[in-house]
């Protein structure tokens, strides 16, 4: 079985470069983004990302060094027990650096097996799960100036009217720290969430009245969370083909 597929690349090397890089990861997302529909598409009893019990983890680079692995740590420690040549502990050091040095973009099956992802796992897994709605959106990258110097990059989701959505956020990303920030991810979720319903209402040719049905409303409203209601969307559309068919 084929699992890792590595892209050797240099990227953000100067700022000078930025602008470029941002845009050869943008088609990298895309290709995963992609990748993620293709699942949905053959596995649709797939749960929906905010409800699929996973969260933000930091990517692996911020969690530790290299040598704090703990498959890097065991097989360094072996080398060294066994007293290895000089040029197979250089050839270790430098697939450790492979392993441990880049980004990991998993698709939908490796992010719940790895129990979350990062911003770039995340947001690729939401809109792929947006576009299956019918709903457009895309990767999108922000970027802030550290104290230090350094700079840190960020991977949001972006809707078409230019409004965006942070998964990572939604997921726990900074923890109790970030709870205002949160509550108000959650607030415009909950605006689209009703935007959505309209939306699909509408090219269904179903008139809400004073509200959705009854059978929407179970399927919308089962779980309180705004975010996780909304995300009974594709459950909805299915829903609302059925009941045109019954008409």
């Amino acid at each position: 079985m084929l699992r890792h597929v590595l892209f050797d690349l240099s990227l953000f090397a100067t700022e000078a470069e930025r602008a470029n890089s941002q845009k050869r990861v943008l088609c990298l997302l895309e290709a995963l983004v992609w990748c993620n529909r293709y699942w949905l598409q053959q596995h649709p009893e797939t749960p929906l990302i905010y409800q699929s019990g996973i969260e933000y983890k930091l990517p692996a680079q911020q969690q530790a060094g290299h040598d704090d692995y703990p498959e890097v740590a065991k097989v360094r420690a072996f080398l060294k027990s066994v007293s290895a040549p000089s040029d197979v502990t250089s050839a270790f050091s430098v697939l450790a650096g492979i392993c441990g040095g880049g980004e990991t973009f998993r698709e939908i099956p490796r992010i719940r097996e790895n129990g979350g992802g990062d911003c770039d796992n995340v947001s690729s897994w939401r809109v792929a799960e947006l576009r299956e709605l019918g709903i457009w959106a895309r990767p999108y990258i922000t970027w802030r100036k550290r104290e230090d110097g350094g700079t840190t990059y960020h991977v949001i989701v972006r809707y078409e009217d230019g409004t965006s959505e942070d998964p990572s956020l939604l997921l726990g990303m900074g923890g109790a720290e970030k709870a205002a920030d949160r509550a108000e991810e959650e607030r415009k979720l909950a605006e689209r969430t009703d935007d959505f319903i309209n939306g699909i209402s509408q090219r269904a040719g179903v008139v809400l009245g004073s509200g959705p049905p009854q059978w929407m409303t179970r399927a919308l409203r089962k779980d309180p969370a705004p975010q996780l209601a909304e995300m009974r969307g594709l459950r909805l559309r299915r829903e609302f083909s059925r009941q045109r068919r019954a008409a």
